[in-house]
């Protein structure tokens, strides 16, 4: 897998050149997908210790940077910054104000030697195809269940990959699933969670066992749809999850 850069049209404040690159990147990883790949990578510690100790490295960067530490970790630097404008020197920095936009904001610097060693490494693929925003699902898995789950009718399951943002409400959007070319398409009811890189939906109640194609359709501001096929077919076995309040107590938990 690679990095792909291609070309847009430049539309960003105080463009100087009409194209500017982009990069799509080749996937999303979870934290619970990281920390598998963290205890199959031949060390000594085994899951339950990468998550303890992930899980500590977090509530420990994050006690000492809001006691006011600035923080050196092994990529890089933690740290707060203040955040807002005020029109005398003499003016208190009051969060609760609502005024000229007082916060503070987390900050990272990334470690330079880090940082060129992850560009060392990276393969880059150049795609000179015009730019595409059509759906581009990656995997399709049972959501809040160890990685390679059965999935079976009225499933609750996580849709990872890129462009995936769409409107539920519309009939015409969503995930759909077909046994074959001349099937019907059978569309995933509801949907917990819906960003550009990942869904959570249901499987349709009227899947039966076999073997499925997953379509993602979504549409532009003018109506034109969009979709995009996932590459592999997924595999339903017979129903054994319980239908419908499944989902937002599924939602919740992830």
């Amino acid at each position: 897998m690679a990095l792909t850069v291609s070309a847009r049209m430049n539309t960003l404040a105080g463009r100087t050149k009409s194209w500017r690159f982009h990069t799509c990147h080749s996937g999303a990883v979870s934290f619970e997908r990281l920390m598998d790949i963290m205890a199959a990578s031949h060390t000594t510690l085994s899951l339950p210790d990468i998550v303890a100790c992930m899980t500590l490295f977090s509530q420990t960067v994050s006690s000492l940077v809001a006691d006011g530490k600035f923080v050196k970790g092994p990529l890089g630097d933690y740290y707060l910054c203040a955040v807002g404008t005020i029109d005398s020197p003499s003016e208190t920095f009051n969060l609760d104000s609502g005024k000229g936009g007082h916060g503070l904001r987390l900050r990272f610097r990334p470690d330079r030697r880090t940082e060129q060693g992850m560009a060392r490494q990276a393969r880059v693929k150049r795609d000179d195809s015009l730019p595409s925003r059509e759906p581009h699902p990656l995997s399709l898995e049972a959501a809040g269940q160890p990685r390679g789950s059965p999935l079976a009718a009225s499933a609750i399951v996580r849709l990872v990959g890129y462009h995936l943002k769409l409107d539920p409400s519309d009939p015409t959007q969503g995930i759909f699933l077909a046994s074959s070319p001349q099937a019907p398409l059978l569309r995933c009811p509801v949907y917990a969670s819906i960003t550009p890189s990942h869904i959570i939906a249901q499987l349709p109640p009227a899947l039966e066992a076999g073997g499925y194609s997953v379509l993602v359709r979504s549409m532009t501001k003018t109506g034109k749809i969009r979709e995009g096929w996932l590459k592999e077919r997924i595999d339903i076995g017979p129903s054994t999850v319980e239908s419908g309040l499944r989902l937002r107590a599924c939602a919740m938990k992830l």
